[in-house]
């Protein structure tokens, strides 16, 4: 390597652009997989505005490709929950891949987090319609309701997610949550026990 392509080399790692040259000798397919591969690889480490511009790169070369529209919100979002630019993408990947259940699911969480739960249960729904037991889905549309004042329902969600199929966490601190709220002291009560039973660390915030 010469001194010229150390430079550039060094030049591109430091400010965090893609360093993976795809061969130049595989099909458009190959190359956009290699740089989608080294996209998750970055994200797994943290390194999320080097797995943005990864998953970028994989999309020039197959600008359909839901799941790298996907994953591209994912970390722009990681990066920058205000980023306008990671519901963009969210939005194009339900277009791109409709019948992917994690791209509505991260719209929805996406407008829970922006307290826009009437947005959020759409997404939520629609991704439970894909998925029906996407537990992450029923968890947040539980939340959704409620913040919405939709308690029964939240509360049904929520035993659904704490039975032996799911024995979700979160589910049970909700249930003893909105249960003492409603004054059902035993079924608040139960439902602690379980929860420490599984977790004995677990904290619990009213």
């Amino acid at each position: 390597m010469g001194l010229r392509s150390i430079m550039i080399f060094s030049f591109l790692c430091i400010f965090g652009v893609p360093t993976t040259i795809p061969n130049a000798f595989a099909s458009p397919i190959e190359q956009s997989n290699e740089l989608f591969m080294e996209g998750k690889r970055a994200a797994k480490y943290g390194k999320l505005k080097r797995a943005a511009n990864y998953f970028g790169q994989a999309l020039k070369i197959r600008p359909q490709w839901g799941l790298a529209q996907l994953e591209l919100g994912i970390a722009k979002y990681n990066l920058n929950p205000d980023d306008p630019r990671s519901l963009q993408a969210f939005k194009m990947a339900i277009t791109l891949a409709p019948n992917n259940p994690d791209a509505f699911f991260h719209l929805g969480f996406a407008y829970k987090e922006n307290n826009e739960c009437d947005k959020a249960l759409s997404q939520f729904n629609q991704a439970l319609k894909l998925q029906p037991n996407f537990e992450n889905a029923r968890f947040h549309k539980a939340l959704c309701l409620e913040s919405t004042g939709k308690i029964q329902k939240a509360i049904n969600m929520f035993e659904q997610l704490s039975g032996p199929t799911f024995n979700h966490i979160g589910a049970l601190a909700g249930l003893a949550r909105l249960y003492e709220k409603n004054q059902q002291l035993a079924k608040a009560e139960h439902a602690l026990i379980k929860l420490t039973d599984i977790h004995p660390k677990t904290t619990i915030y009213y």
